[in-house]
């Protein structure tokens, strides 16, 4: 029987006799064959598939060839013009395809970054209720309250502030900005002051080294947890929604927020459990913790021979004494650790900071675990971040935003903030652009009047905290009700000014506040 025809010939496509179809022939290749075909209807379908790519190949396949070379070529001629700029990512992001995720969020990072590289001064506070001569050390904002900021200070002092106060207060206090109030009075100098949900916790060094766990609504003590000066100190606090991690010489003092708020009669005897973190060298002094409330009880403790140890306290507890978590995680450095920070938006990711200068970003789900002790090989980090400037100290502020910018404050006097996405250092801002002679003494003036956050503050800065409250907007009532009715205001919410977080620093017997302009 003859071979019929094919209905139509089209470019590109081959006709099968025997199952009546059309195949799309690939780019030099022949189209594919179905099983049934006989040799003779596969060379026949072969023949017409090269004279269907050769028909291709010179009308279509040039005019496809010339559009490319021409797209490749104008590619070409401004991709060195226009590569890495601002508005070159807005255009392709706006002519792009949306659906390129990763590529927006980095954009939207990129855009970030340059915002927070040109903080200034916004304004400067100082508490009125405190002495003269005392100097802040800590900061931290209420999580129910963003309005509201807690300071701890050399002397053992806690107030507490408020920064938007409402129509009422204002009317009642026209000349109390902010409403400082004296909440607490510690024997000695404040080392840490921590805040979640609504609770707080607050530790003076000693002697006698003294702890206070309270509710942030009002200033009535929760518990009080006095140490005897002659075991311990306090160095450093940690709190979450369900425990308190308190770190002294040689040990990390946890307690379960529910044997506190738990009546006398249902009370434990021993609350506190202990996790040994050293002898009596001085090597397991605990200088930074952190209690993350996604980390599935796992807390971490930087001590000072240089290790980042991770343990489940669920697994410490006994009914109180002396105990140590035989399932722990270590992380070792060159120095003694000054910051440990789990990242709330990524549980997986540590930010570790050291003695000397060290500073770099773990991913938690590859940690080597000490199983054995001949593995000496420490864990890589993932990210490292170069720039930081420490010898000696451990009473330098950190603070991080999101996912997104670390703020650590150098021994030198200045805060530097890092991408902690790429580990870059943010850019100085950038210089102002040359003008006329006539406007050259106003810009000059301006200039000299506000200092930009890469300036060296009068000592290093001992705290600092980000913060979505716009400063300049703090006497607007709408503002004040919204920030108030909604989580605009909370780390969670974006806010700020013009989308752009807040930076509280503690300078001296004042607090100062660097935002966009």
């Amino acid at each position: 029987m003859a071979t019929s025809r094919p209905p139509l010939v089209l470019p590109g496509y081959i006709w099968d006799e025997q199952t009546r179809r059309y195949y799309k022939q690939p780019k030099n290749a022949a189209a594919p064959i179905p099983r049934t075909a006989s040799p003779r209807q596969t060379s026949s379908a072969t023949r017409h598939g090269r004279e269907a790519g050769q028909g291709d190949e010179g009308v279509g396949g040039k005019r496809k060839r010339a559009r490319v070379d021409r797209k490749d070529q104008k590619g070409k001629g401004r991709a060195g013009d226009e590569e890495g700029s601002l508005a070159n990512g807005l255009r392709d992001l706006y002519l792009g395809d949306w659906q390129l995720v990763g590529q927006r969020q980095r954009l939207q990072h990129d855009i970030l970054l340059s915002s927070l590289s040109r903080l200034s001064p916004a304004r400067t506070m100082y508490p009125d209720c405190l002495p003269m001569d005392d100097t802040i050390l800590h900061l931290a904002f209420d999580d129910a309250d963003p309005a509201r900021l807690r300071v701890g200070t050399s002397n053992g002092t806690i107030a507490t502030g408020n920064l938007a106060p409402s129509a009422d207060e204002l009317a009642y206090f026209p000349n109390d900005e902010e409403r400082w109030r004296t909440g607490w009075f510690l024997p000695s100098k404040i080392t840490s002051l921590k805040s979640s949900g609504k609770w707080m916790v607050a530790t003076c060094l000693g002697p006698p080294a003294q702890a206070v766990i309270a509710t942030t609504q009002d200033s009535i003590s929760l518990a009080s947890v006095t140490l005897s000066p002659r075991k311990t100190s306090l160095w450093t606090s940690a709190i979450s929604s369900d425990l308190v991690a308190l770190g002294g010489d040689r040990s990390v003092l946890l307690t379960p927020l529910s044997a506190l708020h738990s009546s006398s009669s249902t009370r434990p005897s021993s609350p506190i459990d202990t996790y040994t973190t050293g002898g009596r060298g001085g090597g397991g002094t605990v200088f930074s913790l952190d209690v993350p409330d996604e980390g599935g009880g796992m807390v971490w403790a930087g001590v000072r021979r240089g290790e980042c140890i991770g343990f489940d306290w669920r697994s410490a507890r006994g009914g109180g004494g002396e105990a140590r978590t035989k399932e722990q995680t270590a992380i070792k450095i060159s120095s003694p650790v000054t910051h440990v920070k789990v990242i709330r938006e990524q549980p997986h990711q540590l930010l570790v900071a050291g003695m000397d200068g060290f500073l770099a970003l773990y991913d938690l789900r590859f940690v080597r675990p000490p199983t054995l002790a001949r593995d000496r090989r420490s864990t890589a980090p993932m990210l490292h971040m170069k720039g930081h400037v420490n010898s000696f100290s451990t009473e330098l502020g950190m603070d991080v935003w999101k996912d997104e910018v670390v703020a650590i404050a150098g021994q030198d006097s200045r805060i530097r903030l890092f991408s902690l996405r790429t580990g870059l250092a943010l850019p100085p801002p950038p210089s102002p652009p040359p003008s006329s002679s006539s406007s050259r003494s106003t810009t000059s003036s301006l200039t000299s009047s506000t200092s930009s956050l890469s300036s060296p503050f009068s000592s290093p800065p001992k705290s600092l905290a980000f913060s979505t409250l716009d400063p300049f907007r703090l006497r607007d009532e709408r503002y004040i009700e919204r920030l108030r009715a909604s989580e605009e205001g909370g780390k969670g919410g974006r806010g700020g000014r013009w989308g752009v977080p807040s930076l509280w620093v503690a300078d001296g017997a004042g607090v100062e506040c660097f935002a966009v302009l």
